[in-house]
């Protein structure tokens, strides 16, 4: 048992890391303890794990909390369009930890391009009149659509089993006049779709699923995101019988993703002509296929 200095326990209360992290950052200290041998939590010990906290979450994210945690920040940790009230509607949104700014700056802005467009079209779409419609025994959970947006394609909350997914994707490029060569990128990448040449970072476009991770963890600013869109998957299911949902598109921008959207209800207007006790996408999906919702 790893025991705290009072410093120590001090120190780790004030860590600049979203509620959610602070349990973990103080596991992450008695590991970095006990990796040294040693039998109690420093001060220097936690100082240590505020740097590599610094270096998992990304620039973008550390600046703001850190920020914050001084009383010096001037912007909103994550933008209003994130928490509209969706109450009285058949449609349900779920959001990766973004939501709440674990996310870089590049991810914040795609998902907010995104949400209030995404809610306006499920309207105009009368995807709540839809669903009321197919609801055979009582209005429930289970009579949503569901939808889950994530920031980006390392899905912390999977698309994969919903109705209907939308993945932020970012196709990026090196800055050379800004690039050091220190390979932290090519360090980040757990698919190894980037490698060091001449001191430049090589990206494997055929390897890469367009996470953007690399920009944001980027020391020196030396990877810009040079187009943003969105990858985008239909007819998911996580109950009784899982069923990873079919990718529509891999890259698409947002006008993209509002029409493969609109061909996907339109689908089920057509062929989900019974009510049913539970909606499933995924067996309209695997009763008619997915060209008719491709773009």
């Amino acid at each position: 048992m790893i025991s705290w200095t009072k410093e120590a326990e001090e120190a780790v209360a004030l860590l600049p890391l979203p509620p959610m992290l602070q349990q973990y950052a103080r596991l992450e200290c008695e590991r970095l303890a006990g990796n040294k041998g040693l039998e109690e939590v420093s001060v220097d010990i936690v100082a240590e794990a505020d740097t590599r906290y610094d270096l998992a979450i990304g620039r973008d994210v550390m600046r703001k909390l850190r920020a914050m945690a001084r009383g010096e920040l001037d912007e909103p940790l994550v933008p209003e369009e994130f928490f509209d009230d969706d109450s009285g509607e058949l449609f349900k949104i779920d959001m990766c930890p973004s939501q709440y700014g674990a996310a870089s700056n590049v991810k914040l802005e795609n998902m907010r391009r995104l949400l209030p467009a995404l809610r306006q079209r499920l309207k105009e779409l009368h995807i709540t009149d839809l669903m009321m419609q197919l609801t055979r025994d009582a209005v429930m959970p289970h009579s949503d659509f569901r939808i889950v947006v994530t920031g980006c394609t390392n899905a912390c909350l999977s698309p994969y089993f919903s109705d209907f997914g939308i993945l932020g994707a970012y196709d990026v490029a090196v800055v050379p006049e800004k690039c050091t060569g220190c390979g932290r990128c090519s360090d980040y990448c757990s698919l190894k779709a980037i490698t060091m040449e001449n001191n430049l970072p090589q990206f494997d476009k055929a390897v890469c699923i367009k996470c953007a991770g690399c920009e944001e963890f980027c020391p020196e600013s030396a990877i810009a995101v040079k187009e943003m869109g969105y990858k985008v998957v239909v007819g998911g299911h996580g109950a009784r019988h899982p069923k990873i949902a079919d990718t529509i598109s891999e890259f698409t921008d947002l006008v993209g993703v509002l029409k493969i959207l609109g061909k996907t209800v339109q689908l089920i207007r057509d062929k989900a002509t019974e009510p049913v006790r539970v909606f499933s996408m995924y067996r309209l999906i695997a009763e008619h296929g997915i060209d008719r919702i491709k773009l």
